[in-house]
């Protein structure tokens, strides 16, 4: 009878156990949906949007997707889509509206997204970011475009790979002279690492490294693998106050 006792306690507890995970699939399955605007390599849920080679989505058609963010959403991953263009207010419009505002916003990788030109204001309304990942881009910075400041209202941000971000050239002194200006009037003091990998930058001046210096908090620097003839180092007695890493190696040491 102890037999039977124990053999119908166990079987009641495999069926518990099961109710259980059935309970537990329905819910993830609740949580992690279809997005909406046709977009059939995309997924949404409550915190977390996700495209992986979705090519049809573009600059132009992303407020579609973008239906789906809830106001607790924390992450954005798209790769390998078609953005092209990164407009303003590329998040949402919170120009006048403080409570459009994503404060809620941590992480976003627009990583293989055939990116070209990206605005001042694409990143207004994600005040409290820590990691964007722009890596693997054609980022075209043209050599007379007076734009400054393109990455800018992040002053919580830690941590921007930029890591082979920019249009392929020959000119890449073109590339990271524009580059400063990313620093030149920014607001990410809170910085820590910062990946300039794989660029083909081929000046890096004396001014340019001590632009660099704004950045007060970075600790690692990245900038391996790039073709720096004799790359300059900050003059600025204090700029190497928090760093921790410095990687530096370029491609033709490297080779």
């Amino acid at each position: 009878m102890a037999f039977v006792s124990g053999f119908t306690f166990s079987k009641t507890w495999m069926l518990s156990v099961i109710y259980l995970l059935c309970i537990w699939f329905t819910r993830v399955r609740l949580e992690s949906f279809d997005c909406k605007g046709d977009f059939d390599e995309c997924l949404c849920s409550t915190t977390t949007v996700e495209c992986h080679g979705e090519t049809r989505l573009k600059g132009d058609n992303i407020i579609d997707l973008y239906k789906d963010i809830s106001d607790d959403c924390e992450r954005i991953v798209i790769t390998g889509s078609n953005l092209t263009e990164m407009q303003p207010h590329f998040f949402g419009s919170c120009a006048g509206a403080p409570d459009l505002i994503l404060n809620t916003f941590k992480y976003v990788d627009l990583s293989h997204s055939n990116i070209r030109r990206v605005n001042g204001k694409s990143f207004n309304c994600v005040p409290n970011l820590g990691t964007l990942i722009m890596s693997d881009n054609q980022w075209q910075i043209e050599k007379h475009d007076d734009e400054i400041g393109y990455v800018r209202k992040l002053p919580q941000l830690k941590h921007l790979d930029l890591r082979n971000s920019f249009e392929d050239g020959t000119d890449g002194s073109i590339y990271f002279y524009k580059l400063v200006h990313i620093f030149n009037d920014t607001d990410m003091f809170e910085l820590e690492t910062l990946d300039l990998s794989y660029n083909e930058f081929i000046v890096f001046s004396e001014d340019s490294a001590n632009t660099l210096c704004e950045l007060t908090n970075l600790k690692t620097l990245n900038s391996s693998h790039n073709l720096f003839n004799e790359p300059a180092m900050p003059t600025k007695p204090d700029c190497f106050m928090n760093w921790r890493l410095l990687i530096s190696r370029t491609i033709a040491s490297s080779t």
